[in-house]
């Protein structure tokens, strides 16, 4: 999506003594949103605070910018591009509502400035107000209908109604879906070298659950990489791998998932979903080595980069995380020393940080080196916690206590238990809704994942054609759930024999 910054020049006697145009390119990552600022600037005196501002905008001091453009408002409050530069610095710093409020000030001044309506949009859409910010796309568009990118960010806020975990498409989502495919069309048809377009209708069709498609944009958009380097900058071609590597998961194709995920992350190391997404793929192709690697660079950026201060997940996750690797890996010192730093990291419950899986892999870890009371200590930690998610009235709280306490249970082959906690989780999903089961798949503590862990337990107690039946049940919901890469981890230890394996 990208947001212009437009100076202009007030003054029209200086048009041609001393216009200077510079090019600005960033990425803001929601679908793939690609940053293009622009800028006109006379060297009257009453411009230097513009200038300036641009000046530090330019380097990256957003807070400077800003100080500067204040001090040019305050000499020429009526300049609308003032107004809309300065929201464009508090964008970058997340600072969206400061955002809105200068760029509806730069339109209350300038009635038809189609640019501070394409940027209020952009501000819109990253505060979660997708429908307000289609009627600013919209309004830029009618201001200037040849305004590419009001087409290409209007198409990506259409496609963020459009979500392949819906079972069902009702008719306002395949409107929407609709509505993104004619947008990036016309911006490809005013711009044919738009390639961030292609890759918007790639990340459509794979919402669309037509991965396919979307695959066959994606590699469009890829084959002129070199011109979305030169126009968008490396960041937004990293946006685009990322997208096909995305779609290569969903196909199961886990190589190329992963060589994606790798190349995105060359192109930004930076980018937080390539890192969460690369774990994935690498922990289902087992490469726990890998999975260290991406975790320790998570860490690291949390614990160092100012730009991670505020991740929502905090270091929990990404030290827990690195400890089951190195579990898997016999790695039991480091995996201990990786466990209680994610318990002391103080990081909030969610996001997939959960302290009780921290001390039930303690436990696994002491009972693999012969610590029993450790062991012990650790596992009844990880009842406690597990249990008291049982009595919430929240369905995927008591959905996960009872998978994890199952899990435990599970651990210590105490199958009866285990079995009953399972079934648990099965009855909170009885009768089975496939549209909450998507979405509850997504922490692993669903419907299918019930039925796989009870193939477990009856496999471990040696009772395989009844773990046969619940083993292939979490096949048949997870493929109607659109999760073949995760019914392809079944399928295979079905035809290994290597079921204990799926217990991790």
């Amino acid at each position: 999506m990208r947001q212009m910054h437009f100076m202009v020049k007030e003054d029209k006697t200086m048009e041609n003594k001393s216009k200077k145009t510079r090019n600005i390119i960033g990425i803001v990552l929601v679908v793939i949103i690609g940053l293009v600022v622009w800028s006109m600037i006379s060297t009257q005196s009453k411009w230097k605070y513009g200038k300036l501002g641009l000046a530090e905008y330019e380097k990256g001091d957003y807070k400077e910018a800003i100080k500067y453009y204040t001090l040019g408002i305050e000499s020429n409050p009526s300049n609308a591009s003032l107004y809309n530069n300065r929201g464009l610095a508090h964008f970058k710093l997340k600072e969206y509502e400061k955002a809105l409020s200068d760029y509806s000030k730069a339109v209350e001044l300038k009635t038809d400035f189609a640019v501070a309506y394409c940027n209020r949009g952009l501000a819109h859409f990253k505060s979660a107000q997708v429908p307000k910010a289609i009627i600013d796309f919209t309004k830029a568009i009618e201001l200037d209908p040849k305004h590419v990118d009001a087409y290409y960010n209007r198409g990506c806020s259409y496609s963020q109604s459009v979500h392949y975990h819906e079972y069902l498409f009702t008719s306002e989502v395949e409107d929407a879906f609709q509505r993104a495919l004619a947008d990036f069309d016309k911006a490809l048809e005013l711009d044919p070298g738009y390639a961030l377009a292609f890759a918007g209708k790639g990340t459509a069709y794979h919402r669309h659950r037509d991965w396919d498609r979307a695959n066959a944009e994606y590699a469009r958009a890829l084959k002129l990489k070199d011109k979305i380097v030169e126009r968008w900058g490396r960041k937004a071609l990293s946006a685009v791998v990322e997208g096909r590597g995305r779609n290569y998961l969903t196909l199961v194709e886990l190589e190329k998932a992963a060589s994606h995920y790798d190349e995105a992350l060359e192109l930004d190391p930076k980018y937080r979903r390539a890192i969460s997404l690369g774990v994935s793929v690498y922990g289902r192709l087992r490469n726990y080595n890998k999975v260290v690697e991406l975790h320790s660079k998570m860490i690291h950026l949390i614990e160092n980069d100012p730009e991670f201060k505020d991740h929502a997940h905090g270091t929990g996750r990404p030290y827990a995380g690195r400890a089951e690797a190195h579990y898997l890996l016999g790695r039991y010192d480091r995996a201990i020393a990786d466990c209680q730093k994610a318990l002391s990291s103080g990081s909030a419950e969610g996001h997939g940080n959960s302290n009780a899986e921290v001390h039930r892999y303690l436990c696994k870890i002491y009972l693999k080196t012969g610590k029993e009371q450790d062991a012990k200590k650790e596992l009844n930690k990880a009842i406690t916690l597990y249990t008291g998610k049982t009595g919430s009235k929240i369905e995927k709280v008591a959905v996960s206590g009872y998978s994890g306490r199952g899990l435990c249970y599970l651990d210590i082959e105490e199958y009866d238990r285990a079995i009953s906690d399972f079934e648990k989780v099965i009855a909170l999903n009885t009768p089975f809704d496939i549209k909450k089961y998507t979405k509850s798949i997504l922490g692993c503590k669903g419907y299918a994942y019930a039925h796989m862990n009870l193939g477990l337990a009856y496999w471990k107690m040696g009772k395989r054609e009844k773990a046969n039946e619940y083993l292939k049940k979490a096949i048949k919901v997870l493929d109607e759930g659109d999760r073949p890469y995760r019914s392809k981890e079944i399928r295979d230890a079905l035809k290994t024999g290597d079921v204990a394996g799926l217990l991790k």
